[in-house]
């Protein structure tokens, strides 16, 4: 199996992925990304980091996330995205426009593949 970062560097490795750990303070999804659209995925992403981080810190205070992440990677030829986040991750405030193009673009860019196990979560700085 080779594993193929956005970079371009390739790895052979296997790939494992395990849902959610006991406390429930890490979340995580895994996603295929649909044929043709990795470009749109990431330059959503790229908005969302940019321009709208303001905006998107906001709505992760609402839902009381610490922190959260997406990241790309492509396995024997197949581009899927990862989703991570830390905290209670209270529901979405779906009247706000970031939730909204959100939710659209990760049901048009997006196929679920499942949750994600956090196998361990360690930080050199205590919060």
């Amino acid at each position: 199996m080779h594993f193929k970062c956005i970079s371009g560097q390739v790895f052979t490795c296997p790939l494992v992925f395990v849902s959610i750990n006991e406390h429930k303070m890490i979340a995580g999804s895994l996603f295929k990304i649909k044929k043709g659209l990795k470009k749109e995925w990431i330059d959503w992403c790229a908005e969302i980091q940019n321009i709208r981080r303001s905006e998107a810190i906001e709505t992760l205070k609402e839902e009381k996330v610490i922190q959260e992440a997406f990241v790309f990677f492509e396995v024997d030829d197949v581009e899927y995205t990862l989703g991570i986040s830390e905290g209670e991750n209270l529901p979405a405030n779906n009247e706000r426009d970031i939730n909204k193009i959100h939710k659209e673009k990760k049901k048009k860019c997006l196929e679920y593949i499942g949750k994600v196990d956090t196998l361990y979560h360690l930080k050199s700085k205590d919060e």
